[in-house]
């Protein structure tokens, strides 16, 4: 009878483990079989977690059943601190708090629904997020030094409009967000920033925001796709601004993006890291393309082919000097990619940085050199190939020009 009951109690745990598992390899299995098991992409099925557990959650109306949101907020019961709240058509004047609960808030429309706080000058948070999780869709949220603020919390935002703040989403200390199909624009300084935090960007357009479309710092990671990152302070003025900012040993991966029309395409620096997956095309910068500085690493196209055999190759072109320069101990690592028609050179590679190109790189056109070494730097294998315009381009060697070691011909 003992043994009968002891083979009992395993028999539940084991279908308890099953289940349990289940529920965690879902997400990671569907992740594989459509990404190649690079990484998770969201499902927008957070509303689900409202449904479960013992208490049924009622959906709370706005106006309707409160006249502001964070009234509603604050009026979500104790029975798990979750609550599903509908916002009415209108222009909300305030700011909102939510600290440990979880919420999803829903708008009527980006385009009739807003969350208006104060002026991008002020200390004022429009949306405050602290240790809980929010699925915000379906508004335009406007003013205040931040639009979105997330502290140690989870974000899902999509659909959304957010300008007119000194930054639009700023994510720290922990968080983790999955932002797609949202405008962020127009912001004084960053449209979203990171600090050791993680977050997955997919269909988004950052345009005019003053600083920086994107800024990836302290450790965090960062999956960019299918966004339009352009015209983020393209001022002649400020020489050193760029679209996408990657820094302290932060990681960033990039596939399918336009990344156009400021001073520098992406900066990747002080031990960070950056991987092009195939179709970005960054373009159409006054200075350079990429710049890879301070002991950080560039990887183009140096996946699986499982995972880029079926894009297209990243096109760096039309930038105004360099399409690719790598300096100051740091390596650029190049299967595949276009590098055309540059206003100076393709690559450069100076003090003391290295390189390696494959013979799916094609270099051309570019208005000096295709690939320029100097000051100690190295190039580990060159397979490249080199086509019409310029020195190096119409000769199909390496080009030199005031280095202290040539590379031969290859």
């Amino acid at each position: 009878m003992i043994k009968a009951m002891f083979r009992g109690k395993r028999i539940v745990l084991g279908i308890i483990v099953l289940i349990v598992c289940s529920f965690l390899c879902a997400p990671v299995c569907e992740a594989k079989k459509n990404h190649g098991g690079w990484f998770t992409l969201p499902d927008h099925k957070v509303s689900a977690k409202f449904q479960k557990g013992s208490c049924k959650v009622k959906p709370i109306d706005v106006p309707a059943d409160f006249a502001t949101i964070q009234e509603a907020i604050d009026a979500v019961d104790m029975c798990f601190r979750r609550g599903v709240i509908n916002v009415a058509p209108g222009t909300y004047s305030e700011t909102l708090v939510i600290d440990g609960k979880e919420i999803m808030l829903v708008g009527a429309g980006k385009e009739s629904t807003i969350i208006q706080g104060s002026g991008s000058t002020t200390d004022d948070t429009v949306v405050s997020l602290s240790n809980g999780q929010l699925d915000i869709s379906g508004f335009t949220i406007r003013g205040g030094r931040w639009g979105i603020l997330s502290s140690a919390s989870f974000l899902q935002c999509h659909n959304n409009e957010i300008n007119g703040s000194f930054r639009g989403v700023d994510l720290y200390f922990n968080s983790t967000a999955f932002v797609d199909n949202t405008g962020v624009s127009n912001n004084l300084e960053r449209g979203i920033a990171l600090s050791a935090s993680s977050a997955y960007i997919t269909n988004c357009t950052l345009t005019a925001n003053g600083d920086s479309g994107l800024f990836v710092s302290g450790s965090s990671n960062a999956i960019v796709d299918g966004c339009t990152i352009s015209s983020n302070n393209p001022s002649p003025s400020e020489i050193n601004r760029f679209q996408v900012m990657i820094a302290s040993s932060s990681s960033a991966i990039l596939s399918r993006n336009t990344i156009s029309g400021n001073q520098s395409g992406v900066l990747v620096f002080s031990a960070s890291a950056l991987t092009l997956l195939g179709e970005n095309n960054i373009s159409s910068n006054a200075q350079c393309g990429i710049i890879v500085a301070s002991g950080a690493a560039l990887y183009v196209d140096q996946e699986p082919e499982e995972i880029v055999g079926s894009t297209g190759p990243d096109i760096i072109s039309n930038n105004g000097q360099s399409g690719i320069s790598v300096t100051r101990v740091s390596a650029a690592y190049l299967k595949r990619g276009i590098i055309d028609a540059n206003g100076v050179d393709g690559v450069v590679l100076s003090y003391n940085s290295g390189g390696s190109f494959g013979n799916g790189v094609s270099i051309t056109r570019n208005g000096r050199f295709g690939l320029f070494k100097f000051y100690g730097s190295v190039i580990q294998e060159n397979s490249a190939v080199f086509g019409e315009g310029g020195m190096a381009n119409a000769v199909g060697e390496v080009g030199c020009h005031m280095c202290l070691d040539c590379l031969p011909t290859p």
